[in-house]
């Protein structure tokens, strides 16, 4: 297991959007992937949709990549995130997020809108 690293004042959009184009599809993920990248705005919105039931931000898989996150805390354990994307790949993306500023608020295109097309969902 993994040492916890500590995300406390990070922006979680900004934390979720890189883990996300980071990531790689596992296992039958590749059946819904998709190789679009999610801004941090996607993230936003998927964080503030999902706060209301999922308070402890967990991700197992989004849109076909393998994440199996945690946000919700001020720790983060990449054993699994590492485990399915390669070492040390977690902490890639938190060391750049906290060189970056944090974004203004724009408004999302939601990530799971565009995949209604591409899962062929507006039949």
């Amino acid at each position: 297991m993994s040492e916890e690293i500590d995300i406390t004042g990070l922006n979680k959009a900004q934390l979720l959007a890189g883990l996300f184009n980071r990531a790689r599809s596992q296992g039958w993920g590749f059946a819904v992937a998709t190789d679009e990248t999610m801004t941090v705005a996607q993230a936003s919105a998927i964080i503030k949709r999902d706060r209301k039931y999922n308070e402890d931000l967990h991700y197992d898989y989004v849109a076909g990549r393998s994440l199996k996150i945690y946000l919700g805390g001020n720790t983060f354990d990449p054993s699994n995130y590492d485990r399915d994307n390669g070492q040390g790949a977690a902490q890639s993306v938190i060391e750049a997020v906290r060189g970056f500023p944090v974004p203004e608020e724009q408004p999302p295109e939601p990530i799971w809108q565009r995949l209604r097309s591409i899962l062929h969902l507006n039949r």
